[in-house]
């Protein structure tokens, strides 16, 4: 995956070349660092698979051609309840980009359509506090054997790092 500081260095090179538009960054996180150099440096930009609400939010030079987080956090609830037929949930977030848009766009919908979100558990990613929350996370679904489906709302390179 491309970092942040990657982005942003790379990001600054059409302040001084005669680019029209930009086409990147794969992912959000790195779209969102280098967002701010594109719009004070006017440059349109379009990312295909950036999704994090935060992304457009106040750029009027960036710009995607997927959905946002939000909607995909509404949409999945939708299945869930509808197609699924499940009526409770829980869910583990971490408190990235992702799983703050997508935790509450989830369950407002997932709610609305009649569901219930017994838990939500905040997944730390930073090394000195991820064992202590997964602890935190294990013993509340074993305290709620009616927890429901578990729903894990993490950005993808997290899932990638602790997960898969």
């Amino acid at each position: 995956m491309v970092s942040c500081a990657f982005a942003w260095v790379t990001a600054a090179r059409p302040s001084t070349s005669p680019a029209v538009a930009a086409i990147g960054h794969l992912v959000s996180a790195p779209s969102i660092a280098a967002g701010p150099i594109y719009r004070d440096g006017r440059l349109p930009t379009v990312t295909a698979s950036g999704t994090a609400d935060s992304l457009t939010v106040d750029n009027p030079y960036y710009f995607r051609v997927i959905f946002d987080t939000s909607n995909q956090g509404s949409a999945l609830a939708l299945y869930v309840r509808q197609v699924l037929g499940l009526r409770t949930a829980s869910i583990i977030y971490s408190a990235e980009d992702f799983g703050l848009s997508f935790t509450p766009a989830f369950t407002a919908a997932f709610e609305r359509l009649g569901g219930t979100v017994r838990n939500t558990w905040r997944y730390e990613t930073t090394a000195d506090r991820q064992a202590p929350s997964l602890a935190t996370i294990a013993a509340g679904l074993r305290a709620d054997p009616e927890a429901g489906m578990v729903l894990l709302a993490v950005s993808p390179n997290t899932a990638a790092r602790d997960v898969v």
